[in-house]
């Protein structure tokens, strides 16, 4: 399992960021297929997070961790704990690069 401190979150093709102050991408990397999480604190606008959970929909996401490692994939959302707190899911590959 690794743990990458997310600086930055950006998604579909207009590379809109997402603002937050903490974030979190779990990846799990034992098992036959990788599997992984993202977890972002105090996010600014829930609201566009919750638009896509009702709907269904998945979201394209590029990351950017500690030094500049860029991760994509595509997530949907899971969870809105609270209303400023948003976990999403895989529903794909995660490449690096």
């Amino acid at each position: 399992m690794k743990n990458v401190i997310v600086k930055k979150v950006f998604y579909n093709e207009d590379h809109n960021e997402v603002a937050f102050s903490k974030g979190l991408l779990l990846i799990d990397d034992v098992g036959p297929l990788m599997n992984w999480t993202v977890s972002l604190n105090k996010v600014q606008d829930v609201s566009f997070f919750a638009d896509l959970q009702k709907e269904g929909k998945h979201l394209q996401i590029s990351i950017v961790g500690p030094e500049g490692k860029a991760y994509k994939g595509t997530a949907a959302v899971d969870l809105i704990p609270d209303e400023r707190t948003v976990l999403m899911v895989a529903r794909g590959e995660l490449t690096q690069g």
